[in-house]
């Protein structure tokens, strides 16, 4: 059931992505997606897509000559600030 929603990651992982819209592609409600999700990747949907937007991040940074500001909303992080301390 998490595959579509691994797929959906990778694919949009630049645009705004909520655990509720997860959910529902996954066809479950927010809580059970919640629990499946951990159980079949070992971390929290959250996590997973923050960590995920980071190494995007990473690569970008390295690959790049990009601002971090632009690189930040390519990852789909809005706020440089909240860039800077999730990078961190």
């Amino acid at each position: 059931a998490v595959q579509p929603v691994l797929r959906f990651v990778r694919e949009s992982y630049g645009q705004a992505i909520t655990i509720q819209r997860a959910a529902a592609m996954a066809g479950y409600e927010k809580t059970r997606f919640c629990q499946l999700f951990k159980q079949a990747v070992g971390i929290s949907f959250h996590r997973y897509l923050t960590s995920y937007r980071m190494e995007s991040a990473r690569s970008l940074l390295q690959e790049t000559s990009l601002p971090i500001t632009s690189i930040a909303d390519l990852v789909g992080i809005s706020q440089p600030k909240t860039f800077s301390r999730l990078f961190r």
